[in-house]
């Protein structure tokens, strides 16, 4: 966006009936480049959601289902030393 300001966004898919039916991820950011204690930090908040769709049969035979979304604000700073 600016020399200090910069978006970050990521998104994947995968499972497809390999051990997971479907597994999801996307998540975006909002960066700002500053210093702090004089090293080069990088300060970003945003919002991630994660989806998995998993079953399988154990070896009882019983049915095994987990399908669990979880997503919410995300906050971080990474320092470069």
């Amino acid at each position: 966006l600016s020399e200090r300001w910069n978006l970050f966004a990521q998104a994947d898919l995968g499972g497809f009936n390999t051990g997971t039916k479907l597994s999801a991820n996307g998540q975006a950011y909002l960066g700002y480049r500053t210093l702090a204690f004089g090293q080069p930090t990088l300060l970003r908040a945003g919002y991630r959601a994660i989806y998995q769709d998993y079953r399988s049969t154990d070896f009882t035979g019983h049915q095994l289902k987990w399908d669990v979304t979880e997503h919410g604000p995300v906050m971080g700073v990474s320092v470069n030393f």
